[in-house]
């Protein structure tokens, strides 16, 4: 528990994304290194699974994990 009064200082060295657990696309690639342009075939033979909320598509940092991990043992 955070004592009365003080402020939280973010950690600025974690990225934002790094703390959510829906990303946007244009997050999700950056989180890969890839381009968007890279990312939406992968997410289209849901190779990496996407979710919808609402309108808009999110990639749940989950599946970025799980991707990755294939990709090492592969």
């Amino acid at each position: 528990m955070e004592p009365v009064g003080e402020e939280v200082i973010p950690d600025e060295s974690r990225p934002e994304h790094a703390l959510r657990l829906l990303l946007s696309p244009e997050e999700a690639a950056k989180a890969l290194g890839i381009s968007r342009a890279t990312l939406y075939p992968l997410l289209m033979r849901k190779e990496i699974p996407s979710v919808r909320v609402g309108g808009l598509r999110r990639v749940p940092l989950e599946a970025l994990q799980r991707y990755i991990g294939e990709l090492l043992t592969a």
